[in-house]
C-alpha cells in the first residue's frame, strides 16, 4: 500500500488539471490537426464519433478506435492507421489515472508478497484516530489519501 499517499495525491492533481483544461479547445485542436486517413484512439464509439463528424464537417476522413485505457495493450490490436495514430485528450486522461492507480496495487501486491506471514505494514496514522466518520471508511490509506478522496466526493461529483 501507498502509506505516503502519493497516488492519492497524485491523483488529485491530475482531477484537478483535467478540470481546469476543460473548455480550453482541446477537442478543437485535435480535429483541427487531423488529416485524411489519420486514426484517433477514444474511449468509446460514442466519442470518438463525435470527432469523427467534427472531422466531416472540415472534409477530412479519418478513423476511430476505441480502446479501454484501462486495457491499453489492446492498443497493439489495432491495425495501423494510414497515416498517423493520435490520442484523444479523453482518452490520455483516463490512462494516467488508471495507471497512478495501477502503481498503487503493484506496490499493494509486492508488499503482500514480500512480506513475512502474518505481518501488517502499519500506516503513520490510526484509523481510530481520525475525527471523520467519512474519512474512516477508507480503510488502508494513508491520512493524506484519506482526506484527498474524502474532499474529492464534494469537488467533483
Amino acid at each position: 500500500m501507498d502509506a505516503f499517499g502519493f497516488g492519492a495525491a497524485l491523483r488529485g492533481v491530475a482531477k484537478v488539471y483535467f478540470i481546469s483544461a476543460r473548455r480550453s479547445g482541446r477537442t478543437t485542436a485535435l480535429v483541427e490537426s487531423l488529416k485524411d486517413g489519420d486514426k484517433v484512439i477514444c474511449r468509446s464509439h460514442m466519442e470518438g464519433n463525435s470527432i469523427k463528424d467534427l472531422c466531416k464537417r472540415r472534409g477530412v476522413e479519418i478513423e476511430i478506435c476505441a480502446v479501454n485505457p484501462a486495457e491499453w495493450a489492446n492498443i497493439y490490436q489495432v491495425p495501423p492507421a494510414k497515416r498517423r495514430m493520435v490520442f484523444d485528450h479523453t482518452w490520455v486522461e483516463e490512462f494516467y489515472l488508471q495507471q497512478i492507480e495501477d502503481m498503487g496495487k503493484f506496490f499493494e501486491r509486492v508488499q503482500q508478497e514480500r512480506s513475512g506471514s502474518g505481518e501488517q505494514f502499519e500506516t503513520a496514522v490510526k484509523i481510530s484516530d481520525i475525527r471523520y466518520p467519512e474519512l474512516q471508511e477508507t480503510q488502508g490509506m494513508s491520512l493524506l489519501g484519506r482526506t484527498i478522496q474524502w474532499a474529492s466526493k464534494f469537488w467533483w461529483h
